[in-house]
């Protein structure tokens, strides 16, 4: 319904303008109330960033997870190749009790599905249709399913390697003293038998002892092994079984359940049988539900400016001038996440091709870099309403009066444990409380409170170990990352995780086929809003990289999440999604009762403000007089 009221007349009001010249993040002109039959929406709050970090490591290649199915490249991986073909062992590998849906195109549509005697080998190339039936390196584009079958482990520089179900190295001494070579486990019955890729004479001993323990029911499926014609296959997770997935030709085949258990396995081939692979339809189907208005960027961890050489870090690279930031990692400053945008995010998404290391704190210190316009001849960038304007923070904030509330995100995905290059400017011990650790002051709020306070690493956060991604984390969100003192008015719940009211950033994390060992999620950021120890010490991130990871969520205040299977994957990207939206809801509106100030001194005129919190969904209606010197306290 609508409310109507009287505009101010000509005697003495109060200027609405001024009123809510003091609100940057939300102006609003007196004029007709529209009472939603919603909850209030986000419009009020400037339009938050969102930086994407995609893990573009060799290992994202591989076909399992975790790295602990193939025991180290250095040592014998001490497993049968069978038990990569069960997901109870490789989470990655085909689950029939699970659903693989094609990922989401940038229109918010599904992909099509894949087809199961036609299945493409990479479901993301957007050249998998054309005439060419092989990549230039022999791996076919598309694949029988039901005659020619071969599970991958491994993707190097030859994706083909034909006759070999899955790639793996050994540490086994061969005669000319060698070690890791590569090999590949063939199709006979004993999958203990294993033979050496280039050196035929190569032996090893206990070459049997790989199916040892593990008894009949984990013996692969005898039926047309050996040769060209391999069925699809996977150990049932329940019984331990082989199945052959059956053929329409097959008896049965033409069952229903037949029929979805094919689609659901070829889709899972084209869409989800590499780390690469279930990242991309991951963060497809989570990204699809991201509102228009949140402003994204993305980049990888890896990024490669020129071809990239074995042995290669992170700055062999050139930087890219980023929104007027010379940056490594990101490729793409924030724009509205709208669908011409939402499209180049799909298509790099898509194309995504992994090699190298994992320099995580390099790329995570490169997203911090990105944001941080501390300096008043940096440009205004992504605090901007045009990322893109040029202006100087000193000289643009003035007509980007929303860059006082804008909130940015960092959302870093990775599967595995960091190494290479560290951090270029969060260096040291930054979550300490002594040492190296760099000394951060918290400007004070737009309304002057509570003045200049330090910014120190209490518990949960503090640790005693330096050049950490948790460290890099923290320099991100303790920083005031946008120039001046004057424009600090970022949002949040009063029982949010993120109360910091300076420019920052807040950091989530995401692994894919990894877990903490030491750390406990639940407790470390139940911590945050008890000001407490967390139950546990923080590991020193060097050793232990996944909990440094979560470490990283907590100092970014922001969130982890561990998957270990591609649904969960999907499942955290989503929350993350979710809890980014929410945050960045954070709205009000205002309103008067329409009587002039001075005009009747029974009757005042008087201002209303109705706040609501998308993450808590809760809210407030205030009342209060309007002064002449302004508006005073509220009476409710």
């Amino acid at each position: 319904m609508n409310v109507h009221h009287r505009r101010p007349g000509t005697a003495r009001s109060v200027s609405y303008t001024l009123i809510v010249a003091s609100m940057a993040c939300g102006e609003t002109a007196l004029a007709d109330l529209s009472i939603p039959n919603v909850p209030l929406t986000t419009s009020a709050t400037a339009p938050a960033n969102l930086l994407y970090i995609h893990d573009d490591s060799g290992s994202m290649y591989w076909s399992y997870m975790p790295d602990s199915m193939a025991g180290g490249y250095s040592e014998d991986p001490g497993q049968p190749a069978n038990r990569f073909m069960s997901a109870v062992h490789n989470k990655l590998y085909f689950d029939p009790r699970e659903d693989y849906p094609p990922p989401r195109k940038a229109d918010g549509t599904e992909v099509e599905n894949s087809n199961f005697t036609s299945a493409w080998s990479d479901g993301y190339d957007p050249n998998r249709n054309n005439t060419a039936t092989t990549y230039e390196d022999g791996l076919k584009k598309k694949v029988n399913l039901a005659t020619e079958y071969r599970p991958t482990m491994d993707y190097g520089s030859d994706k083909s390697m034909p006759g070999c179900i899955f790639y793996t190295r050994y540490g086994g001494v061969c005669s000319s003293g060698s070690y890791a070579m590569w090999a590949c486990f063939d199709q006979p019955a004993n999958v203990g038998t294993r033979f050496a890729v280039g050196n035929p004479g190569c032996t090893v001993g206990g070459n049997t002892s790989y199916a040892r323990d593990y008894g009949a029911s984990h013996e692969r499926p005898t039926e047309n092994v050996g040769g060209t014609n391999l069925p699809a296959h996977y150990y049932d997770p329940v019984s331990g079984l082989p199945v052959r997935i059956l053929r329409e030709t097959d008896s049965g085949g033409t069952a229903a359940a037949q029929v979805k258990l094919r689609q659901n396995f070829a889709n899972w081939y084209s869409y989800y049988r590499t780390r690469n692979y279930a990242a991309r339809a991951g963060v497809s189907r989570a990204f699809v539900d991201l509102d228009s208005s949140i402003r994204v960027g993305w980049g990888s961890i890896y990024y490669k400016s020129k071809p990239y050489t074995a042995g290669n870090s992170p700055t062999d690279f050139d930087k890219t001038t980023i929104d007027g930031k010379d940056v490594y990692s990101v490729t793409q400053g924030v724009r509205p996440f709208v669908l011409e945008h939402r499209t180049k995010f799909y298509d790099w998404l898509f194309k995504i091709e992994p090699v190298g290391n994992t320099p995580l704190r390099h790329a995570l210190d490169a997203a911090g870099q990105y944001y941080d316009r501390s300096g008043s001849n940096d440009k205004l960038g992504p605090w901007a309403d045009d990322p893109t304007d040029g202006a100087t923070v000193a000289t643009g904030l003035a007509a980007n009066p929303s860059a006082a509330c804008r909130k940015s995100f960092t959302i870093l995905m990775t599967d595995g444990y960091w190494n290479q290059a560290g951090a270029a400017v969060a260096t040291g011990e930054q979550d300490g409380s002594g040492g190296t650790s760099t000394t951060f002051t918290a400007p004070p709020k737009a309304d002057g409170s509570p003045g200049s306070v330090p910014v120190t690493s209490t518990l949960p956060f503090r640790d005693t170990h330096s050049d950490t991604l948790a460290d890099v984390a923290w320099y991100y969100w303790a920083k005031d990352l946008l120039y001046g003192n004057d424009n600090n008015k970022v949002p949040s719940a009063t029982n949010a995780r993120d109360k910091a009211w300076w420019q920052h950033m807040t950091t989530f994390t995401i692994g894919l086929g990894v877990s903490p060992s030491v750390a406990n999620k639940t407790n470390a950021f139940n911590a945050i809003n008890n000001g407490s120890a967390p139950g546990f010490t923080w590991p020193d991130g060097s050793t232990y990289q996944i909990d440094d990871l979560l470490h990283a969520g907590v100092n970014g205040h922001g969130d982890f999440f561990s998957a270990n299977k591609p649904q969960e994957f999907v499942d955290g990207m989503k929350s993350i999604i979710n809890s980014i939206g929410a945050s960045a809801g954070a709205s009000g509106q205002l309103g008067t009762n329409g009587a002039q100030q001075g005009a009747d001194a029974s009757s005042p005129a008087r201002i209303y403000a109705s706040t609501f919190k998308t993450d808590t969904w809760s809210g407030d209606v205030t009342s209060a007089p309007i002064a002449t010197v302004g508006i005073g306290a509220p009476a409710w």
